[in-house]
């Protein structure tokens, strides 16, 4: 049956990323439930893989030049205007939001945003980010950051839903690799010893807040104070860092100058899902609240347990509405050197048994809660809602 009510999405970019992996297999499931949908961005390496019956639309709308967003704007609504059915103009982003602002102005349409990040609410930086709250509904990917869009924008709670970030189970799993793939992830990873070291991994790119440092300070704690644990029985891999030379030879002296061993960057690794299922656990050490931990989730979906950050005041960040701290993985204070290196010690001397009871947990919650599956059926349920009570 098809829905006649189109579905715009704006976005930035469509290159690899959580907001776009999302939207794509949103695509996917509202094309094959009958929906019209429409992609605005600037264009992507993941272009092609969206559904044939999914329209592409080239517009600059990753800019934030107050022109051409204007402009934007005035492209938008004559997009809108030609559709067959009040469209839904759903923003992904605070640039294209802006535009799509605008365009309701001048055309009927139901205006959706997705919040997906803890924006900068700084001064003029709060009246900027804000206009992901000026839809008519906003959509949020954890109750972290519901609780924060009402505290800081003073939204009341009827306005948003809150529909988890999710993973593609067909890509991230627990089922076994073929020996052909592990060769290949190995032959990428030539400082790790498959057969006489454990592999903790940490993934994201370099930045100040993902707690690369952190991570580093934190294993060179171990080294000095810990002398019982021979760290050379473990490698530190930190993968997908990208191309950032002068920032990994910042960091690999400071691993060498705290004893940290056994570490080694990656800038770019070809099959993620593959590497999270060959890990024994996976570090993520963010400095400050995330919207929403989509590599916990991959990694859960794979079976490996997650070592994530929780922060000391009345939010805590997301990490603990994926993880059951003890069971499904372990919670450490957030920029606490000390307690993140006494986590990985406590990781460390689990049996393996019981390390593997973890990672099994982990895949079973993500698979009743963080699904593409369970996102996309329940994002259609609230477009249905949204037309219905319209």
């Amino acid at each position: 049956m098809t829905n006649k009510t189109p579905v715009i999405y704006v976005i930035p970019h469509i290159n690899v990323g959580g907001v776009e992996k999302i939207l794509l297999d949103s695509c996917h499931f509202l094309a094959e439930n009958g929906w019209q949908t429409i992609v605005i961005s600037n264009g992507g390496r993941m272009e092609s893989k969206f559904p044939k019956s999914t329209q592409h639309i080239r517009l600059p709308v990753h800019s934030k030049n107050p022109f051409v967003m204007f402009i934007n704007a005035i492209k938008i609504a004559n997009i809108c205007r030609k559709m067959g059915a009040v469209p839904i103009l759903h923003a992904l982003s605070r640039a294209p939001a802006w535009s799509c602002l605008l365009a309701k102005k001048w055309v009927q349409c139901h205006f959706i945003t997705s919040f997906q990040a803890v924006y900068g609410h700084d001064g003029l930086k709060l009246h900027y980010s804000a206009v992901m709250t000026r839809a008519d509904k906003i959509i949020t990917i954890s109750q972290f950051l519901n609780r924060h869009i009402q505290k800081i924008y003073h939204i009341p709670a009827e306005k948003i839903a809150v529909l988890y970030n999710a993973v593609n189970m067909n890509q991230f799993n627990n089922e076994p690799l073929a020996v052909a793939r592990k060769e290949l992830i190995f032959k990428q990873l030539p400082y790790y010893d498959p057969i006489n070291q454990k592999l903790f991994i940490m993934v994201g790119r370099l930045g100040h807040t993902k707690g690369h440092e952190l991570l580093i300070r934190a294993i060179g704690y171990i080294a000095q104070n810990h002398p019982q644990c021979d760290l050379s029985h473990y490698h530190f891999a930190m993968v997908g860092v990208g191309d950032m030379g002068s920032k990994i030879a910042e960091l690999t002296q400071l691993a060498q100058e705290v004893g940290c061993v056994s570490l080694s960057f990656y800038p770019f690794i070809d099959d993620l899902s593959g590497l999270y299922k060959l890990s024994d656990c996976v570090l993520s050490c963010s400095t400050q609240p995330e919207g929403f931990g989509l590599t916990q989730i991959e990694a859960g979906a794979s079976g490996v347990p997650v070592i994530a950050p929780t922060f000391p005041d009345d939010d805590w960040g997301p990490s603990p509405e994926i993880i059951n701290d003890g069971q499904t993985g372990l919670l450490f204070h957030a920029n606490n050197i000390e307690h993140l290196a006494q986590k990985i010690l406590e990781f460390m001397a689990m049996p393996r048994e019981s390390q593997k009871n973890m990672g099994a947990l982990a895949h079973q919650r993500v698979k009743q809660n963080f699904t593409t599956t369970i996102f996309a059926e329940q994002l259609s349920k609230f477009y249905n809602n949204l037309i219905n009570n319209h």
